[in-house]
């Protein structure tokens, strides 16, 4: 029976979620290193000469969490190559600060650019050309001191900018995509393959998708790395100090020092895909049929305030 309901939801999550599949491609956290956390391991390295960038402090400005500072000096690169010639859309998730006048990261061969203007406005592209670049319409300034969260996706026809979980601004643009593997095409951060453009600004949690992003899955990056104090987004430092435990685990996950307004439990897998959703009615869920990997647990309150946010390993 236990097989039975596991194949049937299984199913279930794959129909709700098809219209919107694809893979994590890249995953840079940043965390004191140049690793993938994706399956792909194509981790990053200094690219050029100049001032190394330096570790500063991450999104969440939790103990571990660190972002990387580009000073005009040098870039870094993907060590290995992007085979994006099957792709029919792709998205770019980024988080940004103190940015200005340089290139944030760049497809090269592959055909996708972001870069900030001396002002501090996002340009992007997808079609392989700088040349009449998306530009941003709202009054965001990404060097304002702020982290600022930018998704920009193509769906094969169209480039879509979204900041900070708002959709800005869209047009028409076609995706380029390789005829044929190159080992040229790599993703460089903070310059371009060319050693120009080099970028003054912050940059963290780095992700690539080989296919567009729901608003649910946007949004759900978003609350993965805000920190303002709305009542809407999820400050780091006011939700609760509460124990998720066995962590990793490989079925029961025990929650310490439940409270009894606490009403949901969420999971959401490193695609920023819901997999698990459920009230939360004892201090105890059972995760046993989640593959293998890493979650965000997001749980609410009656209200709906996000109250719990940490992340979890499932063996």
């Amino acid at each position: 029976m236990k097989k039975v309901f596991t194949l049937i939801l299984t199913s279930l999550l794959f129909c709700v979620g098809n219209s919107f599949a694809q893979n994590l491609v890249v995953d840079y956290q940043l965390n004191g290193n140049f690793t993938d956390l994706s399956v792909n391991n194509n981790d990053l390295s200094y690219h050029n000469v100049g001032t190394d960038p330096t570790f500063g402090v991450g999104i969440t400005a939790q103990t571990g969490d660190s972002s990387i500072i580009f000073t005009g000096g040098k870039g870094l690169v993907s060590i290995d190559s992007i085979d994006n010639s099957t792709w029919t859309g792709t998205a770019i998730s980024i988080w940004v600060k103190n940015c200005v006048d340089g290139s944030i990261l760049q497809g090269a061969y592959w055909g996708a650019g972001l870069q900030v203007d001396t002002l501090g406005i996002l340009s992007c592209f997808y079609d392989g050309s700088s040349t009449g670049s998306l530009v941003q319409t709202n009054n965001v300034n990404l060097n304002d001191g702020d982290w600022h969260h930018i998704v920009a996706q193509n769906d094969g026809s169209t480039t879509y900018l979204y900041i900070d979980n708002q959709l800005d601004t869209s047009h028409t643009e076609s995706l380029s995509t390789l005829s044929a593997p190159n080992s040229n095409a790599k993703i460089y951060l903070g310059i371009t393959n060319l050693n120009t453009n080099k970028l003054e600004g912050e940059l963290d949690n780095i992700k690539i998708f080989d296919g567009i992003l729901s608003t649910t899955q946007i949004q759900n990056l978003y609350l993965a790395g805000d920190t303002t104090s709305t009542t809407t987004k999820v400050k780091y430092h006011e939700v609760e100090a509460v124990k998720l435990f066995p962590n990793p685990t490989a079925d029961i996950l025990m929650i310490d020092n439940k409270k009894e307004d606490w009403e949901y439990i969420k999971f959401i897998d490193i695609n920023a895909r819901p997999v698990l959703t459920q009230r939360l009615q004892t201090n105890q869920v059972n995760i046993e049929w989640l593959p293998s990997g890493v979650y965000f647990v997001h749980i609410q309150d009656r209200q709906g305030k996000m109250v719990v946010q940490q992340k979890i390993i499932k063996e």
